[in-house]
């Protein structure tokens, strides 16, 4: 980002006003563009299943890039005009992207009702924020409910995106909020989107599992401040963090019934249909009102801690660019070398790894383009780190170009060899 303190005036401006409900909110504006993939997606009826996940594919990485491209022309538009004028800009961008104080206001009316014995009135709220049947949960599994969103929200809501705004200023957080629009808006398992829905989905699961866990490592300090249950929020994070259908949706969960002593989880009914799921903490306490309150707390404590350390840690340990470049060459590396050990043990495929016209067309050639990947990581990797002090963007430029056309020469060469020979 351009002006450092932008996401905290966000923040604060969030937690005085809430999110905005009107049609000019950037938000409605991914989603309106996913629509017209949506609509394109209907009109063509595609019917293979490889065709329908390749155009979900192709839209998602068509609207992302754009989706980039405008945020980042905007930024630069507005700061060439006036310093100024950018900054607020970042800071009204930055407060449409994070949403701690919606997530209050929305769990708070369950709460308001449910304190007046209003049930109905209870079940009606939580039906805007949860995706179960609601119409007949007693006050425990609407208490329940409340806080599994809360919890659950943390990371993809409020932690998530402010990790993209640093990261990435106002263009990354934009992006990060269209993959999580996407998945929200075809993400299913259904006739519709089984396979049309597919990427949108894995992608999601992507750029939320590395916060899905600093959102955990977050509740679990914010835990210890509100001195709240410690160790059994570790015990059943590291047991429970994997309790649930999606890879990343469990790890606040289960920090949170941990803390609050209370059992999350389990069956629930959705259109009409029971599903199982398994659960997450022990059943120590009953959940009660007091724990909706908890677990808001929870949410803000580990959203300033957030806050403090990126402004704090992280910018003060990137004071100039060539700091920046330095820290992206050693994640490139990591990358490298990460990837590379994986890259020999890539099934045949023709959706992940080194895709080209001869690596997907012959198993044999596609193992062996891999393999020379995974030989070559360890090297290039370790070079990058090694000479990542000189900050020179021909080095990074020239080893990912060796990294990826030495196998693509080599591969090539073997397979035109082995079909000109039959």
């Amino acid at each position: 980002m351009f002006f450092e303190y932008a996401i905290i005036i966000a923040f604060f401006i969030d937690c005085i006003l809430g999110d905005p409900q009107n049609p000019l909110h950037p938000i409605r504006f991914l989603g309106y563009i996913n629509n017209l993939g949506i609509k394109l997606y209907d009109k063509l009826n595609i019917k293979r299943p490889k065709a329908q996940f390749i155009y979900g594919m192709l839209m998602n990485i068509f609207i992302l890039t754009f989706i980039f491209y405008i945020f980042f022309v905007l930024v630069h538009i507005f700061y060439k005009i006036n310093f100024y004028l950018g900054v607020v800009f970042e800071i009204i961008m930055s407060y449409f992207i994070i949403a701690p104080k919606c997530l209050y206001t929305e769990s708070m009316k369950v709460f308001k009702a449910l304190k007046n014995n209003d049930i109905e009135k209870a079940r009606f709220y939580l039906s805007y924020i949860v995706g179960r049947d609601t119409k007949n949960l007693k006050e425990e599994k609407i208490i329940k409910a409340t806080i599994e969103t809360i919890a659950e929200n943390l990371s993809d809501g409020v932690i998530a995106p402010l990790i993209f705004l640093f990261i990435g200023g106002v263009p990354l957080g934009m992006v990060y909020k269209a993959v999580n629009t996407l998945d929200s808006m075809v993400g299913y398992k259904n006739e519709k989107f089984m396979y049309f829905g597919k990427f949108s989905a894995r992608l999601d699961d992507v750029f939320n599992f590395i916060p899905a866990r600093i959102s955990a490592l977050l509740m679990i300090i914010a835990t210890f401040i509100l001195r709240l249950n410690v160790k059994n929020a570790i015990r059943i994070y590291i047991r429970d963090r994997y309790n649930h259908l999606s890879p990343n949706s469990a790890h606040t969960e289960a920090v949170c019934a941990g803390a609050l002593s209370i059992q999350l989880g389990g069956a629930s009914t959705y259109k009409g249909k029971l599903v199982e799921k398994k659960t997450i903490g022990d059943n120590i306490k009953n959940a009660s009102l007091n724990h909706i309150l908890l677990t808001n707390k929870l949410m803000y404590v580990s959203t300033i801690i957030l806050i403090i350390i990126l402004n704090e840690i992280f910018l003060k340990f990137f004071p100039n660019f060539k700091n920046l470049q330095q820290v992206l060459t050693i994640i490139i590396s990591v990358y490298i070398l990460y990837f590379g050990n994986l890259a020999p043990k890539i099934p045949f495929n023709r959706y992940l790894g080194l895709r080209l016209p001869w690596t997907i067309r012959d198993e044999q050639t596609f193992k062996l383009a891999h393999k020379i990947l995974g030989y070559l990581s360890f090297p290039i990797g370790i070079f990058l780190i090694l000479t990542s002090h000189l900050h020179s963007k021909n080095i990074i430029v020239i080893c990912i170009i060796i990294w990826l056309f030495i196998p693509s020469l080599i591969s090539a060469i073997y397979y035109f060899n082995k079909f000109k020979q039959k």
